[in-house]
C-alpha cells in the first residue's frame, strides 16, 4: 500500500500530532524524526505559542504520511504555478 493511503493510520497520525509534535512518527515507529519533530515541536511553542507548534505538527504530519515536508509541498505548488500568467478579471 502507498505512503499515507491508509485513513484509518491518517486519523491515528493526526490525534497523535495533536498531543505531541512529533506524534505521527512516533505511531509510525520512526523514533529519531519523532523526536526531532517533538523537540523542534517544544522550541516553537516556546518562541511563537500555539501557531509555532502547529506549523511543526502540520510539516510533522506531512512528512510521515507522504514523505515530504510541508514547505516542500508549497514550494512544489509554487513551482509548478511559476511562469503562468493569472487569468484577467472578470467584468
Amino acid at each position: 500500500m502507498a505512503e499515507g493511503s491508509d485513513p484509518v493510520r491518517n486519523i491515528v497520525a493526526l490525534g497523535s500530532e495533536a498531543l505531541v509534535p512529533g506524534g505521527s512518527h512516533w505511531v509510525k515507529g520512526d523514533i529519531p524524526s519523532g523526536l526531532l519533530h517533538t523537540v523542534a515541536g517544544l522550541l516553537a511553542t516556546a518562541v511563537w505559542g500555539l501557531p509555532g507548534r502547529a506549523l511543526v505538527s502540520a510539516s510533522s504530519y506531512s512528512k510521515a504520511t507522504t514523505g515530504k515536508r510541508l514547505f516542500e509541498h508549497v514550494l512544489g505548488q509554487i513551482g509548478n504555478n511559476s511562469g503562468t500568467t493569472p487569468p484577467p478579471p472578470a467584468g
